[in-house]
């Protein structure tokens, strides 16, 4: 065996040391408790391979421009990873050429939960490592209404009992495309076709017969049934809910530290299939992922980083520490006896991911002026207001 000198021994590790030298650089919008989490993985992964990670706490607003290639915040280090963004952020993101193309850095899956990874992709590539995930479910007060209603018969028979003196049985933001959305997928409606590589942005079924099956629907729970409020915004509906007002809504991840904190004794379901639906209620799911950026100059550690934080043992820790629902399956069933995970986890299994599209504001500003009409009055005509919409739509579409 030859000796190697002392001064090439040197050489050598203050090589390895000058590769080690640059700080990865991870940006995130998390706070609280999920911060915590992030710098604990952060140092868990120094510890491991020696690299040294820098976490930059940035407003979600800022960590969304920044990830469609915005502008970015003056005085923080360029991201190497972006921590928590959106999926239905990053098809503007690829366009852009923010985010690293899939390359001879590898950026492989580390969770066989096919659903949340698709929503990672982009043309069939793979940008992304799938995180959390969100999606709407229906939480009922069980001080009025006991045990979850399984069918459509119960809901109303529920709503109905506990719609009086002001009070109603269902609330949600019915002028909000993303609350409606899982009853216009039930009756068959879609936002866009399938392309050859992407979302077919020139079919869009939002005008559906179904599209107006759910709009009909809709309406007849304010002003035929009567169980639903018509101009209630996701905050107010969350108010009624916590005051007893409602006896059911349309609930988020995000609401359920409030719920949490005011000592309520509820439970979440999916709501049931709406009549005469072929399918499930279905609502959008909300993918936020971990991302590698274009101009990182450690693209194959930030990947290794980016698998870390991404693995089962880590979404379990996240959730855990703040409350988030884990992407992956088996994250959720490892957390299965927590009633929020298993809750909004069975919504995440049968929701629809929201589209991939360079333009959103485009899709929601028609939309969602279109959903307002259609609760506006009772029985307006819903072909004509929808159709118009869509064809706002694929006007703005066009290339």
């Amino acid at each position: 065996m030859k000796i190697r000198p002392a001064w090439c021994i040197g050489f050598i590790l203050a090589c390895l040391g000058s590769a080690r030298a640059d700080s990865l650089s991870v940006w995130s919008h998390f706070i609280g408790a999920d911060a915590g989490w992030l710098r604990a993985q952060a140092q868990t992964f120094s510890a491991r391979t020696g690299q040294q990670v820098s976490v930059h706490n940035v407003s979600f607003t800022a960590a969304v421009t920044s990830f469609m290639g915005d502008e970015r915040p003056s005085g923080v280090p360029a991201p190497d990873v972006f921590v928590g963004v959106p999926h239905d952020y990053l098809a503007l993101s690829v366009w852009r050429g923010v985010v690293a193309a899939p390359g001879p850095f590898k950026l492989t899956a580390t969770d066989d939960d096919a659903p949340t990874l698709e929503t990672m992709k982009i043309g069939g590539k793979l940008y992304g490592l799938p995180l959390t995930a969100e999606a709407v479910a229906l939480a009922y007060n069980r001080q009025l209404v006991r045990d979850a209603p399984r069918t459509w018969p119960a809901l109303m028979d529920a709503a109905r009992v506990n719609s009086w003196g002001g009070r109603s049985g269902l609330a949600w933001d019915t002028r909000n495309p993303y609350m409606n959305y899982g009853l216009i997928s039930a009756y068959g409606g879609y936002v866009f076709g399938k392309g050859k590589s992407g979302p077919d942005v020139q079919d869009v079924g939002l005008a559906s017969a179904g599209a107006v099956k759910a709009a009909v629907l809709i309406n007849d729970l304010i002003y035929q049934d009567g169980v639903m409020h018509a101009a209630v915004d996701e905050g107010e509906a969350k108010r009624l809910f916590l005051t007893g007002k409602a006896a059911m809504f349309l609930a988020g991840p995000w609401d359920m530290g409030d719920l949490v904190q005011a000592g309520m004794d509820f439970g979440l379901a999916p709501l049931p299939r709406p009549p005469g639906a072929a399918r499930e209620w279905s609502p959008f799911v909300s993918v936020s992922g971990v991302y590698v950026s274009a101009d990182s100059t450690q693209k194959t550690v930030a990947a290794q980083f980016a698998r870390q934080l991404t693995g089962q043992e880590a979404q379990v820790a996240l959730a855990k520490a703040g409350g988030r629902i884990p992407a992956s399956r088996r994250a959720r069933a490892e957390l299965r006896n927590n009633p929020i995970v298993s809750g909004f986890g069975q919504v995440i299994g049968q929701g629809t991911p929201l589209p991939h599209i360079v333009n959103p504001d485009a899709l929601w500003q028609s939309w969602g002026e279109a959903m307002a009409a259609t609760v506006a009055v009772p029985r307006p005509d819903y072909s004509k207001i929808l159709s118009r919409a869509v064809d706002q739509m694929k006007s703005a579409f066009k290339p």
